[in-house]
């Protein structure tokens, strides 16, 4: 039984670790998955074991669905056991969500570095295994790429035997919140607002249309929560889902996803969960848990003020009820080693007009005596609005276009390999990425929208790279959705 690479999974995972399988073996390495490699009518568990013991590596696919899978557990137990080199490919969930869930899993993969399966990127994620592979030192048994003499450094993964493969669209994020692994560079930005909370002092994030302010908030979110830290708790409230901007309803709306947070990821409860646990009884452990019984107790209290019977309306809150409530919950949560929440307040431009900034300054003062850090999140167009709010807090962060064209190749690098890097290995032509900048003006998200089309055109044409002709085109058809995108300068 030749076996370089055992793939765990479950089921609902067969087809993404199919295309994992598919780039590996072209990449020269031996792979071994249940639906393949299975014979009927011999044991299952003989055949596993077996490829187990004789794999060289074993790649760990980690959905949600894998979470409960008694299998997997198994199966990496035995790996564990066998003394194997572990690569976790992680779908869906981040690594502290794994943490949480399966810590033996951890425990056993020790500090196997993990990496992120997007939809449509099992192809660039197969190739980081691969270079992941090579630099454990297992090479392939298989000679599909030329292997060097022994000391010298594996080939690049552009080697012939992958330019030859076919140009493909990378996924672009056009629309859609940017995952944080995909957030290419706003460093000075990101120091900033990573310095700004840890001393607990609230901002104003400002940025055109399109700049990435929201995925700029996931960004930190994720870091704040990356491998169980227990710093300020991040809450993330979009205001132009408040059904009114009235200062009651602000504070009951910003006290609820408070309260629905900390339910979440401090005590690992769904908000039905606690509707369940409020109107029930808690089974011994929670009613023996200090923290988890006051919490429920305020739960219950956010619960009363904020709901009726009657309407679909959440009722208004008090400052004086706003102020206990978030005093309380910063107890409970401090008493999970938790210091503090950082609340941030998304598309606060929908604002004007419906609420005065003298209210936000107000509210800003209850959040501040409550230990809530806020975030305001606007649009430069915006920020004349915001002045007396500045004065009050005095901190302002803008999101700025990518600084050079370098910036805008690792974005490429990202979507196209999974790896920031290899900004040399992307199919486009030196003056097809001049263009694209030129056209885009360094804006992360025009970039994107441009680019998307580009590609396509390009793989359409069965084309080997994305050439000036591809960018040409794909601006007119972005420029033609998006003109307000383009508009130099409404965007200055």
């Amino acid at each position: 039984m030749n076996c370089d690479l055992f793939i765990s999974h479950v089921e609902e995972d067969e087809q993404d670790v199919r295309a994992l399988a598919e780039v590996l073996r072209h990449r020269g390495y031996e792979t071994w998955i249940y639906e393949e490699n299975n014979l009927p009518g011999v044991s299952y568990l003989d055949w596993i074991i077996g490829a187990l013991r004789e794999c060289r590596a074993v790649v760990v696919l980690v959905s949600r669905a894998t979470l409960p899978s008694e299998q997997v557990g198994h199966e990496i137990s035995t790996a564990f056991e066998n003394q194997k080199k572990f690569v976790p490919v992680l779908k869906g969930l981040s690594h502290a969500e794994l943490k949480q869930a399966r810590p033996e899993w951890c425990h056993a993969f020790g500090t196997a570095v993990d990496i992120t399966l997007i939809q449509g990127a099992a192809a660039a994620v197969a190739e980081r295994i691969a270079a992941g592979l090579w630099a454990m030192g297992i090479r392939p048994a298989a000679t599909v790429v030329p292997v060097p003499p022994a000391g010298q450094a594996p080939p690049p993964l552009s080697a012939p035997a992958i330019e030859k493969a076919p140009l493909r669209a990378p996924p672009f994020h056009c629309g859609s919140i940017v995952p944080p692994d995909y957030y290419i560079d706003r460093e000075e930005e990101l120091a900033q607002a990573r310095e700004l909370i840890a001393a607990h002092q609230s901002f104003l994030l400002a940025g055109d249309l399109r700049s990435g302010k929201t995925s700029f908030c996931r960004k930190i979110i994720a870091e704040m929560l990356e491998g169980g830290k227990k710093g300020s708790l991040p809450v993330y409230l979009n205001l132009q889902n408040c059904l009114s901007q009235e200062k009651g309803s602000f504070l009951s709306h910003t006290v609820l996803s408070i309260v629905g947070e900390a339910a979440r990821v401090v005590f690992n409860r769904k908000y039905t969960d606690m509707l369940g646990l409020a109107a029930g009884t808690p089974s011994r452990a929670e009613a023996e848990d200090t923290a988890f019984r006051e919490f429920v107790t305020i739960f219950k209290f956010v619960r009363s003020l904020t709901h009726t019977d009657s309407e679909d309306k959440a009722p208004d809150v008090g400052g004086d009820d706003f102020i206990r409530m978030t005093n309380d919950l910063a107890e409970v949560i401090a008493a999970r080693g938790w210091g503090g929440v950082t609340v941030f307040f998304d598309e606060a431009n929908k604002l004007p007009g419906k609420l005065p900034v003298e209210l936000l300054v107000a509210n800003e003062e209850q959040l501040a005596a409550s230990k809530v850090t806020s975030i305001y999140v606007a649009n430069h167009a915006m920020i004349e609005f915001f002045d007396p709010l500045l004065e009050t807090f005095g901190n302002r962060i803008s999101l700025r276009p990518f600084r050079n064209m370098k910036e805008m190749q690792q974005l490429l690098a990202r979507y196209y390999w999974g790896d920031i890097s290899r900004t040399a290995d992307v199919p486009i032509a030196p003056g097809a990425n001049k263009l694209l900048w030129e056209a885009t003006l360094g804006r992360p998200y025009a970039i994107q929208l441009v680019a998307r089309r580009s590609f396509a055109l390009a793989c359409a044409e069965g084309a080997a790279f994305v050439s000036e002709a591809h960018v040409r085109k794909g601006q007119a058809e972005a420029l033609a959705q998006f003109p307000e995108l383009f508009d130099v300068k409404r965007n200055a």
